[in-house]
């Protein structure tokens, strides 16, 4: 981006071409929150009041647009509440899990051995840290 539409971005950003804004800003290429969210926060406060003009914005970003627009729509979300998102994409959407009968909250890495654990209880409950599982696992 030129150094004049860098000063125009900053000058009038409700004008600036999503496209533009994604090239400056990034648009979640490059895998990493300096390049992600930037861009998310400038599509939500393009429609902070209109949640589908939001995400319309967003995704036409390019990029990873399924972070961009959780993140997007995260915020106007709060602006507008669950009456601002289009009940059709309410309707659409996958069931939410009902409680914690559905849901298992992972707090470290697993192995197969943990995994095992988990499927045997039940789903109720994370198994304590096996004694030859390290508290940190190496990455490679």
């Amino acid at each position: 981006m030129k150094r004049s539409q860098k000063s125009e971005f900053r000058s009038e950003p409700e004008t600036t071409p999503v496209q533009s804004a994604a090239t400056l800003l990034g648009n979640g290429t490059h895998i990493s929150a300096q390049d992600t969210v930037p861009l998310a926060l400038w599509c939500a406060a393009q429609h902070l009041d209109n949640y589908e003009e939001a995400l319309w914005l967003t995704v036409s970003g390019l990029g990873d647009r399924d972070t961009t627009c959780a993140i997007a729509g995260g915020i106007v979300a709060i602006s507008t509440g669950v009456e601002g998102i289009p009940t059709t994409w309410l309707q659409a959407r996958e069931p939410l899990p009902k409680g914690d009968r559905e849901t298992i909250t992972l707090f470290r890495p697993t192995g197969l051995k943990e995994l095992a654990l988990i499927k045997e209880s039940g789903d109720r409950e994370f198994p304590p840290r096996l004694p030859q599982q390290p508290i940190f696992l190496p990455s490679t």
